[in-house]
């Protein structure tokens, strides 16, 4: 091997397999020149014994395999959104970087802590930037043109609780919504919060796939999140507001401009609506959050709201996309009906029948139980009866009763009077099984 000068740079001329080669080393100091032709050596020696060194990509630029790794997943049919997310966090990881070799686990952790500070970053978001590069490096390594992933050594930062809590939007500040934009973006909204649909399947949207007569939404495979063709509902509300749009709009896309985040924050203003609150913030994908609150709200069974919303487990849509507040808790605790016992405790208790409504104003309030009650409970029934369905009559210690009369009570329109058992206490209970 031996080293020449060519111009104003350095050359490197050795000999591979008896033939003589000539390559520019790109640099004018010699001891760079000797250096680099150090690095040629040893690679030449490498893969006559048969060792790949990963030369074609140490030398081919970094932007041009990361414009060839987002193409790869454009070709795996991942969403447009998440290639051109990916391709930009990847672009600003690798500022400053020529060769994929200088993206050593060092450079990598620095450049994730720079872009944490310089753009206020979560712990989630800078997460996804790690994931970014992360993925990157295991296509190079799946495709055997590098030796390992620098990232596995660069650890994912810790997430505490949720920065950010999203709401929903109540069903008054969802009418101001809808009254204080225009009709074009009032239609979007009304049908992203009676839909589900998420703002890219909002923008992918044709007329064609909209059945005004069958009350009906097709969500094509290529703009869904999963992938997966879906048909879904609508209200007639949604359905007359739709028609109305139609006649408006021109061209085949339901929506020519989906709003923008910004464009939703006016609005919200606009309405007088808070951005920001104690139980949350809102932004467009809280809609899709209004929708799921709401079928909760209807008792709709977990698995159909799963359904609707496309997701692919029960606990997404549960924990993640419901928004209750205490108020349905109230609600809930106050629709058990367990049959008239309540009205039956406070007449047996010396004080008048408490109903649902009453039961805020008599929180804390005792209720002593009469002796001759205690007697009896002390004694336990001579017969075990196996409950029959609701409205049936059945026979409790030979005393009839429908099965709507609160248990341990004689039938009669005036008050419910305790029913003891009849047998001598002096008999052995006898149990049947």
């Amino acid at each position: 091997m031996s080293l020449y000068k060519r111009g104003r740079v350095w050359w490197v001329e050795r000999w591979i397999a008896g033939k003589r080669k000539r390559k520019s080393l790109g640099v004018r100091d010699r001891k760079a020149a000797e250096i680099k032709a150090a690095d040629l050596l040893r690679n030449d020696e490498l893969r006559a014994a048969g060792v790949e060194t990963f030369q074609e990509t140490r030398l081919a630029p970094l932007g041009s395999l990361v414009a060839e790794y987002t193409g790869e997943l454009t070709r795996l049919g991942r969403s447009k959104v998440h290639v051109q997310s990916t391709k930009g966090r990847l672009e600003r990881l690798v500022r400053g970087c020529d060769r994929v070799a200088e993206l050593t686990p060092e450079r990598v952790r620095r450049a994730l802590t720079r872009l944490a500070d310089e753009l206020g970053l979560c712990a989630k978001t800078s997460n996804d930037y790690r994931n970014a590069i992360h993925g990157f490096f295991s296509w190079l390594v799946r495709e055997g043109r590098w030796e390992g992933n620098p990232v596995a050594a660069v650890p994912k930062v810790r997430v505490i609780g949720k920065s950010r809590e999203r709401r929903a939007l109540s069903d008054e500040e969802l009418r101001r919504l809808l009254g204080a934009a225009p009709p074009h973006r009032a239609t979007c909204y009304l049908l992203a919060a009676t839909s589900g649909l998420r703002r890219s399947e909002l923008g992918a949207l044709r007329w064609r796939d909209v059945d005004l007569v069958a009350a009906t939404v097709t969500v094509r495979a290529a703009g869904a999140k999963n992938r997966r063709e879906a048909t879904l509902p609508l209200p007639p509300a949604t359905v007359e507001a739709l028609r109305g749009h139609r006649r408006r709009a021109s061209g085949s896309a339901v929506f020519d401009a989906v709003p923008l985040v910004k464009t939703f924050y006016r609005d919200l203003e606009r309405a007088e609506i808070p951005k920001k609150t104690d139980e949350g913030v809102l932004d467009f994908h809280a809609l899709r959050a209004t929708y799921a609150t709401r079928l909760a709200r209807e008792g709709v069974p977990l698995t159909v709201a799963q359904g609707l919303l496309r997701h692919s487990t029960p606990t997404l849509t549960s924990n993640v996309y419901t928004k209750l507040e205490f108020h349905d808790k109230r609600a809930a605790a106050e629709s058990i009906d367990v049959g008239g016992a309540a009205e039956s405790c406070g007449q047996n208790c010396g004080g008048t029948a408490v109903t649902s409504t009453d039961a805020p104003a008599l929180m804390g309030a005792s209720c002593t139980t009469p002796e001759s009650d205690l007697r009896r409970l002390e004694d336990p029934l001579s017969e075990i009866v196996e409950a029959p369905q609701v409205g049936a009559a059945v026979k409790v210690a030979g005393v009839h009763r429908n099965r709507t009369d609160p248990p341990g009570c004689s039938p009669g329109a005036q008050g419910l009077k305790p029913q003891g058992p009849t047998r001598n206490p002096s008999t052995p209970a006898s149990t049947p099984f």
